[in-house]
């Protein structure tokens, strides 16, 4: 089984708090499935270093948005048992629930966050402070994931998966999802 952590979008995807319950020092709860799949129970994670990649991550990401014609958070992903190195389309495509069908783009971090990162001259407080918070975010990837690559899953209603290799050899890392019509 695949211990996967996403949420952030209800149903529509396999949902796991296990990083955010560990942070805030809650219960965890089981997994909900995308398009009708059993509710099963995810694994407590077994290395405890690879349990502070992933809360550090979770701290990281808190309170940002990845921006696009739909703001989203971004959630935690955790597949221990499939190795980062070998992850393909289609085991990315299960990851995200998505169907065969499906495209996958593959492109790197700093792509994905290059505009995130800028300042603007017409950023309000608020958005300069995200801007370091986004910087933080990358950092945060580069030193504890350096071989993520973002994945873009789907058309429109795009699940964007940025993992690595995780501690234990896993894959590790976030999730988001970005609307572009």
């Amino acid at each position: 089984m695949v211990g996967l952590l996403v949420s952030g979008w209800g149903a529509s995807y396999e949902v796991v708090e296990m990083c955010r319950a560990e942070v805030e020092e809650a219960e965890l709860p089981g997994v909900r499935a995308r398009r009708g799949a059993p509710v099963v129970q995810a694994p407590r994670a077994t290395s405890t270093d690879r349990g502070a990649v992933l809360k550090s991550l979770v701290s990281a990401s808190q309170g940002l948005l990845f921006i696009s014609e739909s703001d989203a958070p971004f959630s935690p992903v955790d597949a221990p048992d499939r190795k980062f190195g070998a992850l393909d389309d289609a085991t990315v495509r299960a990851l995200a629930g998505h169907p065969a069908a499906d495209p996958v783009e593959t492109i790197s971090v700093d792509e994905l966050f290059r505009n995130a990162v800028k300042d603007q001259p017409w950023h309000t407080p608020r958005e300069a402070a995200d801007v370091k918070k986004y910087r933080a975010l990358v950092e945060l990837l580069h030193s504890t994931l350096p071989d993520a690559k973002v994945y873009r899953v789907g058309r429109i209603a795009i699940d964007v998966l940025i993992l690595g290799t995780g501690p234990g050899g896993g894959a590790l890392g976030l999730a988001t999802r970005v609307v572009e019509t």
